[in-house]
């Protein structure tokens, strides 16, 4: 064969490949489980490709597909679009995924991203608490025990009916394995009892899936959550402080300056330090903001490990 014939056979093998790579890209633009696995893929894969990823979770959350909208929520999360996850997780929890539905109230119970809704909180996590048996179930159930604490009795006992009619209008019956099950911790099991229990669009494969994705990136999720509740609360917080900082400058109250920045997080120094130059420098709030801010990673850092305590719940670095 010569020379040009060859270099003819190998662009036809390049288009012909080229031409059924843009075939199938086409045809799993129309399958959200083929979207959604690519985007595992791609992450798994390459974690720096979050922007990739996430596009595949988008296009497969167009076609309501649960666990994409959950993991979309996810990588907004872990990219600071704190706003864009409350929306995909509140999204993900009305699909009935348990996963969502937990960090949804958390989000609820903040009021970070969401306003803040102590029945609302109450009502996901009490859902989605029954059905998470991974090493994230303490820090729900802490979270769960903490927010009955601030409802009344009474609307406890409405929730708590209001949730058990939910699960038997969207469950599948769950039979004598169930026990058998939940003692086990290997992904097959925790998809298969999900198979068992979650709406019926959640199939096993999708459930073995997810369950998958879960166990890789466990810690990660919940602490993007939690960082990114944090966050989300932390520019209003400033803001508060902020304009509080000059109301007590202008009433001569020290005391009560220091007291709100310690209340954001703001070391002991730093709040000197920042009082101290507001009052030298005849700071505008914006200026003061910023120079709060200076400080982020030390302030989100304090709100994660405030967050905890308040719900009780203990992590070791």
């Amino acid at each position: 064969m010569g020379l040009t014939a060859l270099m003819a056979l190998i662009v036809l093998m390049i288009s012909t490949f080229l031409m059924g790579e843009e075939s199938r890209v086409r045809a799993s633009d129309k399958d959200p489980k083929a979207l959604n696995q690519m985007g595992l893929a791609i992450f798994m894969a390459d974690s720096t490709k979050v922007d990739l990823a996430t596009q595949m979770f988008a296009k497969a959350a167009t076609l309501d597909y649960p666990v994409a909208v959950y993991n979309l929520a996810v990588l907004h999360d872990m990219k600071g679009e704190h706003l864009e996850a409350a929306k995909c997780f509140l999204k993900a929890a009305n699909m009935l995924l348990p996963q969502a539905a937990c960090r949804l109230s958390l989000i609820y119970r903040m009021g970070y991203g969401l306003p803040q809704n102590d029945l609302e909180a109450y009502r996901w996590i009490l859902f989605g608490s029954a059905y998470i048996f991974d090493d994230e179930r303490e820090f729900w159930l802490k979270l769960k025990e903490e927010i009955v604490t601030r409802l009344s009795q009474a609307d406890v006992k409405r929730i708590q009916n209001e949730v058990s009619k939910l699960s038997k209008k969207h469950m599948t019956r769950i039979d004598n394995r169930n026990d058998e099950i939940l003692n086990q911790n290997d992904v097959t099991a925790k998809a298969e009892f999900l198979k068992l229990v979650a709406k019926n669009e959640l199939d096993y494969e999708l459930a073995k899936e997810q369950a998958e994705f879960n166990r890789n990136m466990l810690s990660a999720q919940l602490m993007a959550t939690v960082k990114g509740v944090v966050e989300a609360g932390l520019d209003r917080d400033v803001n508060e402080v902020a304009t509080a900082l000059h109301t007590y400058i202008s009433n001569n109250d020290k005391d009560g300056a220091i007291k709100s920045l310690l209340s954001i997080g703001v070391s002991n120094n730093d709040a000197e330090a920042v009082y101290n130059e507001t009052i030298d420098g005849n700071l505008s709030i914006p200026i003061i903001k910023q120079r709060i801010l200076m400080n982020k990673d030390s302030l989100v850092k304090a709100g994660i490990q405030r967050l905890l305590g308040e719900i009780g719940f203990n992590r070791s670095e």
